[in-house]
């Protein structure tokens, strides 16, 4: 297993503060007012993610998240096949991105959808994929409180 995001996080905090990105799906949303899940313009029109990775990048920040804030909600635990070929997409795009700044590159991982039936699969699912695709690093965000975890 690659574990050169987490040496390259580890640099970079030596050298202060670590500025991601942020509001990604917010921030596809705005660009043209579509109501589709931003998580599926990963295998859409991945240009245009890759396009919002390099403008974070180029303003500064040295971690990137992938595009899959809310995949277990999106795809509801259960369908790895298309939760596997999502994130292989996102993770493929953010690597492209965060190579070409030497940014480190952060699992995205949002709340667990309110009708799972056990919280706890759903993110063991999502961190296992992530790392076969061979991402080590991982950001649980917007959690609503410890229950089910």
């Amino acid at each position: 297993m690659e574990y050169r995001d987490s040496a390259r996080v580890r640099e970079l905090l030596a050298q202060g503060v670590l500025l991601f990105d942020g509001a990604t799906g917010t921030a596809l949303c705005a660009q043209s007012g579509e109501r589709e899940a931003v998580e599926r313009l990963c295998l859409t029109q991945p240009q245009r993610v890759l396009a919002l990775h390099r403008a974070y990048l180029a303003a500064g920040c040295k971690a990137i998240k992938t595009n899959t804030f809310a995949a277990h909600v999106l795809l509801a635990c259960e369908n790895k096949d298309d939760q596997k070929t999502l994130i292989r997409a996102a993770y493929d795009l953010a690597r492209r991105a965060g190579d070409a700044y030497d940014a480190a590159v952060f699992a995205d991982i949002g709340p667990a959808p309110v009708e799972a039936q056990n919280a706890s699969a759903c993110y063991i699912g999502m961190a296992d994929l992530f790392l076969s695709a061979g991402l080590t690093c991982f950001l649980f965000e917007t959690m609503p409180g410890d229950k089910g975890l």
